[in-house]
């Protein structure tokens, strides 16, 4: 039987706890995601009107993923977001600028619902929210899903290539308890997604830095995010990521062996152990080894850039693939239009032996790719059509 949640579908995943929320098949999610945060709320209210001192008891986290703005594009149902942005033009007819831009208008107001939210708890004043984005905006490299229409101009390329407009990701906080001294203030300081846990749990909730884990790859860089170190929030280029602890970022790692549309290894691959879709920034330099993005037919558009206004692609220079080193320096060009590899060797090959010598081995935590192969038994056919949890 087909699967009753549309031709070519495979099965729900929507879920409270455990339970499917297969009543809300075909409606738009934003809804429910603050639904449940103010129910959340509502429950934490209820708790500080219980406690003896009025104040809340316990610290309370929330991971608040909206879909918007991801993948597929679909307009909100309320006719003012889409009327709001038919300025906002580019694209193709079903992967465009206007859909795009009014999902990011609906994600404004939702983001300004959970401000309001908060306050209407009481908690307004204890809350800091940070938000934090996963990557640059996908392009539209191609007609239809699942390209997109983001910009991520100046920067150059997007989602699922190496260059930093796929790479570099935008974060701002708010709340009540975000200090005085930051307010209004900006930070370019190096920071990777695996810092954000360490600055929570002991710069923001106070825990002692000896109760984490040990061998965590992040730092806490709340000090630096709050401009507590070199008296000043906002970081110029020329000393970025001084302050910190943090002096690299590895951004991806992998070598020809593991580059398979499976995702099992090839030992037998064209030089099998050799480095390939792999970047590593060392501020400023930022170093790709191999192909900075897939290669394949149809994917031409993903190496170059987007522009904002008309939305246009700019191409590199011909023959850019043909290179199989990167070289750029971003302090002097964010936008990556100068490969200066061949101008500065050494540097290059610092950075390379860094990549083999620590970022490839398995004790600084490398692995192979997880397989792609779905296990016959997670068939949402049988399954009610649902894809679920299971015991494999």
């Amino acid at each position: 039987d087909p699967s009753p949640y549309g031709v070519g579908a495979a099965g729900y995943d929507f879920w409270n706890d455990k339970t499917a929320l297969t009543d809300l098949f075909q409606e738009y999610s934003v809804d429910k995601y603050q639904e449940r945060f103010e129910a959340i709320l509502a429950k934490k209210r209820e708790n500080i009107k219980s406690s003896e001192k009025n104040t809340s008891s316990s610290p309370l986290f929330i991971y608040f993923a909206q879909q918007l703005l991801h993948l597929p594009l679909q307009a909100p149902p309320e006719s003012k977001y889409i009327d709001s942005c038919r300025d906002v033009v580019g694209g193709s007819k079903d992967v465009n600028r206007t859909i795009l831009c009014s999902m990011a208008a609906r994600l404004d107001d939702a983001v300004g619902q959970v401000a309001k939210s908060l306050k209407d708890a009481g908690i307004w004043n204890e809350t800091i929210v940070w938000a934090v984005s996963d990557n640059g905006g996908m392009t539209h490299w191609q007609e239809g899903f699942p390209a997109s229409a983001s910009s991520n101009w100046p920067l150059r390329g997007g989602k699922t290539t190496l260059f930093e407009g796929g790479v570099r990701s935008v974060s701002f906080l708010f709340g009540g308890a975000l200090p005085e001294k930051a307010r209004g203030t900006g930070s370019e300081t190096l920071m990777h997604v695996s810092d954000i846990f360490p600055t929570i749990a002991t710069g923001m909730a106070g825990l002692d830095p000896d109760s984490l884990p040990s061998d965590l790859d992040g730092y806490n860089a709340w000090e630096v995010m709050m401009g507590f170190i070199n008296n000043s929030a906002a970081v110029t280029k020329s000393n970025r990521g001084s302050p910190s602890k943090r002096t690299e970022i590895p951004l991806n790692i992998a070598m020809n062996r593991d580059l398979t549309p499976i995702g099992i290894p090839n030992p037998f691959a064209e030089n099998a152990k050799m480095a390939n879709y792999t970047a590593l920034i060392q501020w400023p330099w930022k170093l790709i080894l191999g192909t900075p993005h897939f290669v394949a037919p149809g994917l031409a558009t993903l190496g170059g850039w987007f522009t904002i206004r008309n939305y246009t692609y700019i191409p590199p220079e011909d023959g850019y693939l043909e290179e199989t080193v990167f070289l750029f320096n971003l302090d002097d060009d964010e936008s990556e239009h100068t490969n200066l590899a061949k101008k500065h060797p050494d540097v290059v090959q610092q950075m390379t032996n860094r990549i083999y010598s620590k970022w490839l081995q398995k004790d600084s935590g490398y692995t192979s790719p997880q397989t792609n192969i779905p296990h016959p038994s997670m068939n949402p056919r049988l399954h009610d059509w649902l894809w679920a949890p299971a015991l494999l």
